[in-house]
């Protein structure tokens, strides 16, 4: 494939030959966008960065590594560091290198941490507030590891003893780590039963969580993800569209990408009076829009068939989505329906 290059408003998009988008974007502000994610979230999309943009690669994999070496994840910063290094060469720099001495000391605390909790649950078997709160605890500290699969299976026990109870709270706990270990561990099957809260929580009721509200808008933002990665366009709009501005939930979405995934599917599977109702309309999904500038107003050239200005916006937000970790693999196939759908409104 020979070397494309389109120049845009801000930056360039370049496809090499082997297949692989870089992605050129001169103006990207890496240090505002990143303050806006957490935990593992944060470092997938610093690492996406680093391998797609070349202008902020070094930037990128300094700060997942000096990142991850706040936390527990050995293998993540194994892995990172190599690719890195593979990447950037001596450009790197030795504070951002290979430390045997941390990842020999991170290895010890973990077994030795992971062995103490194991031991504790046990002790406590008999008594469910104590035993449930270690369980609690040893979940989040595989998540910390990046030991999604075994925190699953503690999620499966300490679910079925919060049922038992009728525990609000640890129920709304289980359901919040298995979406979490969904999201962190790609290829998961997010099902449906997953979206519903407690049947026992009412409608007033707060948690350590946060309100009704907040809690369903994190597990609407997680299916809503689930269906943009399986290429599903329409859920994922119908879905992003009824997300709170409560939501807050740096560990796996920000606010404004509610605003954008949201709008382009939207715009990729709905006819225009729908855009109008469920966008434009919608007081709630319009508070997630205002945080994009031109986003509003791209929506409504669109709708009033003023396509040249939309889809000169829409080109103006590419590089944007290619630099995107959910978004990027799906841009074209994003870009296509939009205008295949414009096409067809247009002669309605």
């Amino acid at each position: 494939m020979s070397v494309e290059e389109k120049k845009r408003s801000n930056g360039v998009a370049h496809v090499s030959s082997k297949n692989n988008q870089e992605v050129e974007h001169q103006d990207f502000d890496l240090k505002n966008y990143i303050s806006e994610y957490r935990g593992h979230t944060k470092i997938k999309r610093l690492v996406f960065i680093g391998n797609k943009c070349p202008s902020v690669r070094l930037a990128a994999f300094r700060t997942a590594i000096s990142e991850l070496k706040k936390g527990r994840d050995v293998q993540g910063y194994t892995n990172i560091v190599s690719t890195a290094r593979e990447l950037l060469q001596e450009g790197l720099g030795d504070e951002w290198g290979y430390d045997s001495s941390w990842v020999e000391t991170m290895r010890r605390e973990n077994n030795e941490r992971d062995h103490t909790l194991a031991a504790e649950i046990s002790k406590h078997d008999d008594d469910y507030v104590p035993a449930q709160a270690k369980r609690r605890e040893y979940i989040k500290f595989l998540q910390d590891c990046s030991n999604f699969r075994d925190a699953q299976i503690r999620v499966r026990e300490c679910a079925d003893f919060a049922h038992h109870q009728n525990s609000v709270e640890d129920q709304l706990f289980c359901r919040l780590a298995e979406i979490e270990n969904l999201i962190y561990k790609e290829g998961s099957e997010f099902r449906p039963t997953m979206i519903k809260l407690p049947e026992i929580w009412g409608p007033k009721l707060k948690t350590q969580f946060g309100t009704k509200a907040a809690v369903q808008a994190k597990i609407k933002a997680a299916s809503g993800i689930h269906h943009l990665v399986k290429g599903q366009f329409e859920n994922a709009a119908h879905v992003f569209k009824l997300i709170s501005f409560e939501i807050d939930c740096p560990e796996i979405i920000s606010k404004r990408d509610v605003a954008i995934y949201g709008t382009l599917c939207a715009m990729a599977s709905f006819r225009r009076a729908q855009l109008q109702s469920s966008l434009l309309k919608s007081g709630e999904f319009k508070k997630f829009m205002s945080l994009v500038p031109g986003l509003v107003e791209m929506v409504q050239n669109f709708v009033q068939c003023k396509f040249k200005k939309a889809f000169e916006h829409l080109e103006s937000m590419k590089v944007d989505v290619l630099l995107d970790y959910y978004m990027s693999k799906h841009q074209k196939d994003l870009y296509q329906k939009i205008h295949e759908l414009a096409v067809v409104q247009y002669f309605v």
